[in-house]
């Protein structure tokens, strides 16, 4: 080999469908040099591997025992949609309930204050008109009597 850098050749075999798929995946990167992105992959790319085992042992700890079908689960997921729109809707009208009683507490509140306005400037006015009216007869009854002299 003519003064390559790499003198150990690697082959293996793939159904049309696997090349399909790493040809896909090499579009995500700026390359089209299919040695060059699989050697990348080989070297930097790497395998997550589960443990099943410790995953099956927190289910039976937890006491699952069979996992939930995935169209049960969506059917559930679906109901609860629902009833969360419904429930919210119900808020929705409620809030707007609210609203309504707090601009009515504040009419009455409004009203209430006016009427103590009113009342207080009423019993102002009584008391002015009975303070001047006892002056006046203060004023009056003296006017009568004679006056003594002091002298």
């Amino acid at each position: 080999m003519d003064g390559r850098k790499r003198t150990v050749q690697i082959k293996f075999r793939v159904t049309e469908a696997e090349r399909d798929l790493i040809l896909e995946k090499m579009k995500l990167v700026p390359t089209r040099n299919m040695a060059a992105y699989l050697r990348k992959i080989a070297i930097d790319g790497y395998i997550i591997q589960v443990d099943h085992e410790a995953a099956a042992k927190a289910l039976k700890t937890a006491g699952i025992t069979k996992l939930p079908n995935p169209a049960t689960l969506q059917k559930e997921y679906e109901a609860l949609q629902a009833q969360k729109e419904a429930l919210y809707a119900d808020y929705g009208k409620l809030k707007k309930k609210v609203r309504e009683y707090d601009v009515i507490k504040q009419n009455i509140d409004s009203i209430l204050q006016t009427g103590k306005q009113l009342a207080d400037r009423g019993l102002f006015l009584l008391r002015s008109f009975f303070a001047e009216n006892s002056l006046k007869a203060a004023v009056s009854t003296s006017a009568s009597r004679p006056l003594k002299n002091t002298r």
